[in-house]
């Protein structure tokens, strides 16, 4: 026992004397040095949280649901990833994009609105990808997509694969006057 509460003893001792040191003049200047270089280094993250905040606090729902979502909520991402695309943080503005679409997975304006993003910032491939995306997944049977595909390959002078999407287009909805309509614009557009 006596061992013990010796090797106790020297413990504590040790612990005061590096409390000692800790609260010297040298470890002053160093929490000092520290403190002061944090701000500049924190202060991106901080002013990012801030402008996040308000959206994240809008969030109800960040995962796929087959109950509708309300427009609220599909509003609140779609202004979410305007502010994180006028942030200019492309990596930001497409984690946000990749999340929103899960949420909003049934409906076409977040969809779109990534697309045309990526078009923007000139990845035309991308923005391909994430409207075939779609049309794999929740807008098989659906026109919104196809469309939005059809006028992006138009746009980019791909006119065979700007046809081809206006036939598969018509295909599946071969009642609709609309997409019948569009079909006959595009045909004349590039006649």
């Amino acid at each position: 026992e006596g061992e013990a509460e010796e090797g106790g003893e020297e413990e504590e001792e040790e612990q005061e004397e590096e409390d000692k040191e800790e609260s010297g003049p040298a470890y002053t200047r160093a929490k000092a040095a520290l403190r002061a270089a944090l701000p500049p280094i924190y202060e991106p993250y901080r002013e990012a949280a801030k402008t996040k905040s308000p959206f994240e606090a809008k969030v109800s729902r960040a995962y796929f649901h087959v109950k509708p979502l309300d427009s609220e909520q599909r509003e609140n991402w779609s202004n979410y990833l305007t502010a994180a695309i006028e942030r200019g943080d492309e990596r930001e503005a497409k984690e946000v994009a990749e999340r929103g679409i899960i949420a909003t997975n049934l409906y076409a304006e977040l969809w779109t609105q990534y697309a045309r993003w990526r078009e923007a910032a000139g990845d035309s491939d991308g923005a391909r990808k994430v409207l075939e995306r779609g049309i794999a997944g929740p807008f098989k049977r659906r026109p919104e997509l196809k469309s939005q595909l059809a006028l992006l390959e138009e746009g980019l002078g791909n006119l065979d694969a700007a046809r081809t999407r206006y036939q598969e287009l018509v295909a599946a909805a071969p009642d609709s006057v609309d997409v019948a309509l569009r079909q006959v614009n595009f045909e004349r557009r590039v006649a």
